[in-house]
Protein backbone atom coordinates (compact mmCIF):
# COMPACT_ATOMS: atom_id res chain seq x y z
CA UNK A 1 0.00 0.00 0.00
CA UNK A 2 2.96 2.44 0.96
CA UNK A 3 4.20 2.18 -2.48
CA UNK A 4 0.99 2.38 -4.42
CA UNK A 5 -0.34 5.13 -2.42
CA UNK A 6 2.13 6.97 -1.09
CA UNK A 7 1.35 6.37 2.75
CA UNK A 8 1.05 3.59 5.04
CA UNK A 9 -2.70 3.03 6.44
CA UNK A 10 -3.90 4.11 9.91
CA UNK A 11 -7.24 3.12 10.42
CA UNK A 12 -9.95 5.16 9.38
CA UNK A 13 -7.84 8.21 7.24
CA UNK A 14 -8.66 9.53 4.27
CA UNK A 15 -6.15 10.99 1.42
CA UNK A 16 -5.72 11.13 -2.01
CA UNK A 17 -3.06 10.11 -4.56
CA UNK A 18 -2.46 9.16 -7.57
CA UNK A 19 -5.40 10.87 -9.15
CA UNK A 20 -7.14 7.86 -6.52
CA UNK A 21 -9.26 8.58 -3.11
CA UNK A 22 -8.20 6.35 -0.47
CA UNK A 23 -9.64 5.27 2.48
CA UNK A 24 -8.04 2.95 4.95
CA UNK A 25 -10.63 0.88 6.74
CA UNK A 26 -8.12 -0.82 9.12
CA UNK A 27 -4.56 -1.47 8.30
CA UNK A 28 -5.10 -4.72 6.48
CA UNK A 29 -8.21 -3.47 4.03
CA UNK A 30 -8.18 -0.30 2.03
CA UNK A 31 -11.18 1.12 -0.14
CA UNK A 32 -9.51 2.83 -3.23
CA UNK A 33 -12.14 5.28 -5.08
CA UNK A 34 -11.14 5.97 -9.04
CA UNK A 35 -11.92 6.62 -12.13
CA UNK A 36 -11.79 3.94 -14.66
CA UNK A 37 -8.10 5.40 -15.80
CA UNK A 38 -6.70 5.70 -12.47
CA UNK A 39 -8.02 2.11 -11.80
CA UNK A 40 -6.34 0.58 -14.66
CA UNK A 41 -2.79 2.02 -13.34
CA UNK A 42 -4.15 0.86 -9.74
CA UNK A 43 -4.90 -2.80 -11.46
CA UNK A 44 -1.11 -2.76 -13.00
CA UNK A 45 0.57 -1.28 -9.96
CA UNK A 46 -0.59 -3.75 -7.77
CA UNK A 47 -0.08 -6.85 -10.08
CA UNK A 48 3.43 -5.21 -11.40
CA UNK A 49 6.97 -7.27 -9.37
CA UNK A 50 7.90 -6.04 -6.24
CA UNK A 51 11.23 -7.17 -5.76
CA UNK A 52 12.27 -7.12 -1.63
CA UNK A 53 8.57 -7.21 -0.49
CA UNK A 54 7.82 -10.31 1.80
CA UNK A 55 3.86 -9.87 1.91
CA UNK A 56 1.60 -9.38 -1.20
CA UNK A 57 -1.52 -7.76 -1.70
CA UNK A 58 -4.71 -8.19 -3.31
CA UNK A 59 -6.79 -6.03 -5.10
CA UNK A 60 -10.83 -6.87 -5.02
CA UNK A 61 -12.95 -4.83 -7.61
CA UNK A 62 -16.12 -4.16 -5.57
CA UNK A 63 -17.74 -1.79 -8.25
CA UNK A 64 -20.95 -3.81 -9.00
CA UNK A 65 -21.59 -3.81 -5.00
CA UNK A 66 -21.27 -0.55 -3.74
CA UNK A 67 -21.68 2.89 -5.19
CA UNK A 68 -20.25 6.38 -4.16
CA UNK A 69 -22.35 9.28 -3.64
CA UNK A 70 -20.81 13.18 -3.06
CA UNK A 71 -22.21 15.66 -1.34
CA UNK A 72 -20.16 19.04 -2.10
CA UNK A 73 -21.22 22.70 -0.83
CA UNK A 74 -22.16 24.24 2.46
CA UNK A 75 -25.10 22.79 3.07
CA UNK A 76 -23.92 19.44 3.08
CA UNK A 77 -23.06 18.99 6.59
CA UNK A 78 -27.08 20.21 7.38
CA UNK A 79 -28.26 17.86 4.90
CA UNK A 80 -26.49 14.70 6.45
CA UNK A 81 -27.70 15.83 9.92
CA UNK A 82 -31.36 16.25 8.55
CA UNK A 83 -31.00 12.63 6.98
CA UNK A 84 -29.33 10.62 10.36
CA UNK A 85 -25.99 11.31 11.06
CA UNK A 86 -25.02 12.31 14.81
CA UNK A 87 -21.64 14.12 13.94
CA UNK A 88 -19.70 15.42 10.69
CA UNK A 89 -16.33 13.06 10.93
CA UNK A 90 -13.11 15.42 10.92
CA UNK A 91 -11.34 16.06 7.70
CA UNK A 92 -9.56 13.61 6.70
CA UNK A 93 -11.75 10.66 8.61
CA UNK A 94 -14.69 8.28 8.35
CA UNK A 95 -17.48 6.95 9.91
CA UNK A 96 -19.44 3.94 9.68
CA UNK A 97 -23.06 4.61 10.25
CA UNK A 98 -27.01 3.54 9.37
CA UNK A 99 -28.95 5.55 7.09
CA UNK A 100 -31.95 5.00 5.16
CA UNK A 101 -32.21 1.18 6.48
CA UNK A 102 -28.83 -0.11 5.56
CA UNK A 103 -25.08 0.96 6.47
CA UNK A 104 -22.90 3.41 4.88
CA UNK A 105 -19.57 4.93 4.92
CA UNK A 106 -19.35 8.39 5.51
CA UNK A 107 -15.71 10.22 3.96
CA UNK A 108 -15.02 13.60 5.35
CA UNK A 109 -12.61 14.39 2.33
CA UNK A 110 -11.99 18.65 3.10
CA UNK A 111 -13.90 21.29 3.83
CA UNK A 112 -17.36 20.72 2.56
CA UNK A 113 -16.60 17.51 0.49
CA UNK A 114 -18.10 14.05 1.75
CA UNK A 115 -18.35 10.98 0.15
CA UNK A 116 -20.93 8.23 1.16
CA UNK A 117 -19.93 5.07 0.14
CA UNK A 118 -22.89 2.40 0.30
CA UNK A 119 -23.91 -0.90 -0.73
CA UNK A 120 -25.72 -0.81 -4.29
CA UNK A 121 -29.25 -2.15 -2.89
CA UNK A 122 -28.82 1.17 -0.18
CA UNK A 123 -28.07 3.74 -2.87
CA UNK A 124 -31.30 4.38 -4.15
CA UNK A 125 -33.23 4.57 -0.85
CA UNK A 126 -30.73 6.23 0.39
CA UNK A 127 -30.48 8.70 -2.63
CA UNK A 128 -34.97 9.37 -1.99
CA UNK A 129 -33.78 10.07 1.59
CA UNK A 130 -30.88 12.76 0.61
CA UNK A 131 -33.18 14.18 -1.92
CA UNK A 132 -35.95 14.30 0.28
CA UNK A 133 -34.42 16.42 3.03
CA UNK A 134 -32.46 18.07 0.97
CA UNK A 135 -34.87 19.63 -0.93
CA UNK A 136 -36.48 22.43 1.16
CA UNK A 137 -32.69 23.23 1.49
CA UNK A 138 -32.11 24.03 -2.03
CA UNK A 139 -30.32 21.29 -2.66
CA UNK A 140 -29.52 20.02 -6.05
CA UNK A 141 -28.25 17.34 -7.50
CA UNK A 142 -25.71 17.42 -10.18
CA UNK A 143 -23.14 15.09 -12.16
CA UNK A 144 -19.36 14.57 -12.08
CA UNK A 145 -19.32 15.89 -15.63
CA UNK A 146 -21.16 19.61 -13.61
CA UNK A 147 -18.67 19.26 -11.21
CA UNK A 148 -15.69 19.27 -13.47
CA UNK A 149 -17.11 22.31 -14.95
CA UNK A 150 -17.19 24.18 -12.26
CA UNK A 151 -13.62 23.21 -11.35
CA UNK A 152 -14.57 21.59 -7.97
CA UNK A 153 -12.15 18.59 -8.45
CA UNK A 154 -9.33 21.36 -9.80
CA UNK A 155 -9.81 22.96 -6.33
CA UNK A 156 -9.90 19.92 -4.13
CA UNK A 157 -6.39 19.18 -5.77
CA UNK A 158 -5.22 22.37 -5.09
CA UNK A 159 -5.56 22.55 -1.82
CA UNK A 160 -4.16 19.61 -0.90
CA UNK A 161 -1.04 20.68 -2.59
CA UNK A 162 1.84 21.20 -0.33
Amino acid sequence: MERTSDRRPEPHETWAAKGVWWHAVCEERVIAIADWHAGEHLHHAFHAPSPGLRMGADLIDVSDELRVLMLVGPRAPKLLAAAGLAGVPDPGKSVDVELAGGEVLIIHEMGLAFLIVMPIDNALALWTLLRDEGRPMGVGFVGAQTLARLGVSDRARARRAP
